[in-house]
Formats: C-alpha cells, structure tokens, sequence
C-alpha cells in the first residue's frame, strides 16, 4: 500500500523489517519505485534481488523495463532484454513484450523499437500505437506514417489511439493531405462520435495544417471540449497572424469554466504579438500575474517579454525582465531585440555588457544582434573586440551571418581590405556577404572595387 501511494521510504522502512522475503515483496517495492519515476532506486532493488538469489518473474521484467524508459537508461534496458529472452518470456508474455517496446521508445531509440516490434511473433494493436506514440512525439511524421502503413499491411485495425497518433504525425509536418485522408476514414467508422481523443487530435491536425476552418467547424461540433484541444485552435489563430480569433478563444474558454494554463497563455501573448494587441496582451498579464504564473514558468516570462518588446512597449519589457527570477540568454536576447526595434543602440550594448557581467553566456543569436548594432553605428573598436572573442572568451566559433556583419562593419568604416580579408578567410560565403560588400562600395563611392566584386559575385553566386 505505500509503495503504491509513494510513501517509499516508509514502504522501503517495512521491507527492511520483513522477517523473510520473497519475489512478491521484492516486485511490490520495485513497482512502487517504477511508477513514482524513481528509475534508479528500482534499478537498485532489481540487481540487489538477484545477488541475493531471487529470480525475477514477468512482473518484475515489466517493471525493471517501466523503471529504465523513465531514466532513459538504454544500456541497463538492454541488459534486461538478454535477461528477458533467456528466460524465454517474450512469447509467453505479451505485456513483457509491450514493455520492452514501450523501453526502447521512451530512450528515444526508435529503430530499436522497429526493429524489435517487427521481429516479434506476437503483435497487438497497442504495441503499433506504443511506436506510432513514439514518432508522433518526437516529431518524426513521415516515420510515423510509414508505421502507420505497416500495421494496416500486418493486418491491426486502426482504432481511436491509432487514429489520434496518425493525426499528430500528420499535423507535426503539415501533412493536410493525408489527414483529410484519415478524416474520412474517422466520418466512415463513425468514431468522432463515440471517441473523442481522435476527435481532439482531428482539431489541433486542422489547427496545425493551417487549415482553420476546418478545425473550427470539428470543434464546435464536439460534444465535450477539453483545455487542450481549445488551447489547440487557439494555437493554430495565433500560428497563423489571427489575433482576434485567438483572443476570442482565450475568452470562451475562461467562460466555458476552464483556466488558462501556461501554455495557453504563451500562446494567446504570441497572437497579441503577432498583431500588436498590446491592450489585450495587458488582460493576459493581469491573469497570468493573478495565477503566479511569472515566477513559476520561464516560458511564460519569455513571451511576455516578447509581447511587450513586440509591441513597442520597452519599459513594460524592461519592467517583466526585472521581475523574472531567473534569466537565460534568450531572454536577455529578447529584451536586446525589443531596444534594437527602437534604435537604441546603446542601450542594446550596455545590456550585452551587464549579461557578460552578470556571468551569463551570450549564444550566436546575442552575438549576431551586437555585431549588428555595432556595424549601424560604425563602432569599428567594439566591433572588432567582441568578434575576437567570439572563439577566445565564448568558445562560439563565427558563423557566415557573424563574419557578414564584420564585412558591413570594415566596409562602413571605409576599411575595404579588412573587409576582403575577412570574406578570404570565411567559409561558406553566401549571397549576402557579396551583397553587404557591394552596398559599402556603393555608398563610399568606390566604383573600382565595386565593380570586382559584381563581377566576382556574378561568377561564384
């Protein structure tokens, strides 16, 4: 009963005290540590187990296997899997087979999972939508539809889970095709009706295709709605510039009985972005102020930020910056671009130098934003300084888009050779360092130089 409550160290306190012991009281102390993520402690019991000379049974493989897909520990998963097919269980136990899979999934070995879940002898539909899930979540669409098609050429009949993971796939790479495609299989089966998961995924393939009248017109016709398919076709409105229409949502939902969580936050505060809605984006600062939201979650004080910085707010921006708890270089990077959208140059290096002060590390983004700013002011020293400790202070080695800005920098400044020496020396060049080069030219009335690199430009470009 502990074990299974999380009261672990109590249950660990009883087992300690058992007068003698046995693979029940071994698996019920495994199972609690499995299901509470606490993956080491269980890999623990497992090997203290066997020198003691327990022998592990098919509760305690499925267990060990939850316990190493928790932790990610691959290694320690593939060990099991020697275990598990010495003993034979692989065939006598389905849910031992599903938890292997289920292990290789969770590590992010997906191949692994293939590999395996074709070479069993045995399938079932729920272990085709354990490796399905898998694709779905990382991303891998074109994967996941590709499994799709086996399982349908080995025989399983698609069901709701089935049909929710094809959707995610199709919506993660825009796949609008094929998700009508699943759309009218769901219309035939009649399963809208009765599942509503499938229903919910149908919503946010729609939402994430782009295609938003479709996805509103399978939303308002759900019997039951949820936070996340709102937050859904919220997303979608504010993916696609439709601020008011995300607004809306944002309000319904809240009156339909639901609170906003972090996520639908972020992404009402990205459509009040995206359109300027700066009143409305104030609304959501109120309610996210009211949920606590701020100190909690860095994702929400990144939007925020974004919001406030996008809307030519900056002392507002300034103000949600100096009230996050912690800061990352994304969100010193943020605020930066909020000052760049004004001009304000100085400002945006001042911040630069306090974030290196403060002992935080700029990425290429930061970098890029100062060269930047130094380039459209012509601060030919500053300039120079921080690219030379791109590799010598950061550890970040140039990009093309970092050496363009030097290009722009030396050519402003009249320092033609400089900038030659710079584009002799970068690799790849592209169209813009031609392109910047040839701009300095024209404005410093250089028409010989110019004239070459046209000329280069046109032969390499």
């Amino acid at each position: 009963m502990y074990a299974r409550f999380g009261a672990l160290q109590k249950a660990q306190g009883l087992f300690n005290d058992l007068p003698s012991l046995d693979i029940v009281s071994w698996n019920i102390l495994i199972t609690g540590y499995a299901q509470h993520a606490y993956g080491n402690e269980a890999l623990y019991c497992f090997e203290k187990m066997q020198e003691m000379g327990y022998f592990p049974d098919a509760v305690t493989f499925m267990c060990i296997l939850k316990a190493c897909g928790s932790i990610s520990a691959i290694e320690k998963g593939q060990k099991v899997h020697v275990q598990v097919l010495k003993e034979g269980l692989l065939d006598k136990h389905a849910s031992v087979a599903n938890a292997l899979l289920d292990m290789y999934i969770k590590c992010g070995a997906l191949e692994k999972a293939k590999v395996f879940l074709c070479g069993l002898q045995k399938q079932d539909a729920v272990s085709w939508n354990s490796l399905l899930s898998g694709y779905a979540q990382k991303g891998q669409g074109r994967e996941a539809l590709e499994c799709f098609s086996h399982m349908q050429a080995a025989g399983f009949s698609p069901d709701a889970v089935t049909y929710a993971c094809i959707l995610s796939a199709c919506g993660s790479i825009r796949a609008l095709d094929k998700g009508r495609e699943i759309h009218s299989q769901l219309l035939k089966g009649q399963i809208l009706r009765n599942h509503v998961v499938a229903a919910y995924a149908l919503v946010d393939m729609y939402a994430k295709c782009g295609e938003l009248e479709n996805a509103q017109e399978v939303f308002e016709e759900l019997p039951v709605r949820n936070l996340v398919v709102w937050t859904s076709l919220l997303a979608g409105f504010a993916e696609n510039k439709q601020g008011d229409e995300a607004f809306s949502c944002f309000e319904r939902l809240q009156l339909e009985g639901f609170s906003p969580d972090a996520y639908t936050f972020a992404c009402t505060l990205k459509a009040c972005s995206n359109v300027g809605a700066a009143e409305k984006g104030q609304i959501v600062h109120t309610a996210i102020a009211k949920q606590g939201l701020l100190e909690k979650d860095k994702v929400i004080g990144i939007t925020l930020l974004d919001m406030y910085a996008s809307c030519g707010m900056i002392l507002e921006a300034h103000n949600v910056f100096d009230k996050l708890p912690a800061r990352d270089v994304v969100t010193w990077s943020v605020l930066m671009v909020g000052y760049v959208q004004l001009g304000k140059v100085e400002v945006v290096l001042t911040l630069f130098d306090r974030m290196i002060r403060e002992g935080m590390k700029p990425d290429t983004v930061t970098l890029t934003i100062v060269l930047n700013m130094c380039s459209r002011r012509g601060l030919l020293s500053r300039g120079q300084t921080y690219f030379e400790n791109m590799s010598k202070g950061f550890g970040i080695m140039p990009s093309v888009k970092h050496q363009n800005c030097m290009v722009d920098l030396f050519g402003r400044a009249g320092h033609f050779e400089k900038a030659m020496t710079m584009i002799s020396s970068s690799t790849p060049l592209n169209s813009i360092t031609w392109l910047t080069l040839l701009s300095a030219c024209r404005k410093s009335d250089n028409a010989k130089l110019g004239a070459w690199v046209f000329e280069t430009a046109s032969q390499i470009v």
